[in-house]
């Protein structure tokens, strides 16, 4: 298990604001020149399809999906390596294989919420 491996499950796990999370990987993943190679890239997304493939969800969430969004970031760019504010936003557009990212942060920030007390809430 390499350092990034372990980097990437505790970035999804802990809590914090999701953009900051975001930007943080950018950050791990990207070299010298803000920029992010394929092979970085494939290997991030091959990494953090573990966590859901070992919940079983497989099928949803799975590395069978990193080929096709390799290729769906390097549409949006022409260069050979991938500027991070191009990576940020591809993120942000929520791709199918990381879209669990962004429900499981939403769940979490659900959990501790409270009830208001209203008439409505007290008829659920």
């Amino acid at each position: 298990m390499t350092v990034l491996q372990v980097k990437t499950a505790l970035f999804v796990f802990c809590a914090g604001r999701l953009l900051d999370k975001l930007k943080y990987i950018c950050g791990e993943l990207q070299d010298g020149n803000h920029r992010i190679s394929h092979e970085e890239l494939e290997n991030f997304l091959r990494n953090i399809s573990r966590i859901p493939e070992f919940l079983g969800e497989k099928l949803s969430f799975g590395s069978h999906f990193v080929p096709a969004a390799v290729e769906s970031i390097c549409k949006l760019t022409s260069l050979p390596t991938i500027p991070d504010d191009v990576f940020l936003n591809w993120l942000l557009k929520e791709p199918q294989n990381l879209v669990w990212i962004s429900t499981f942060y939403r769940m979490r920030s659900t959990e501790n919420g409270k009830s208001c007390g209203s008439s409505l809430c007290s008829y659920l």
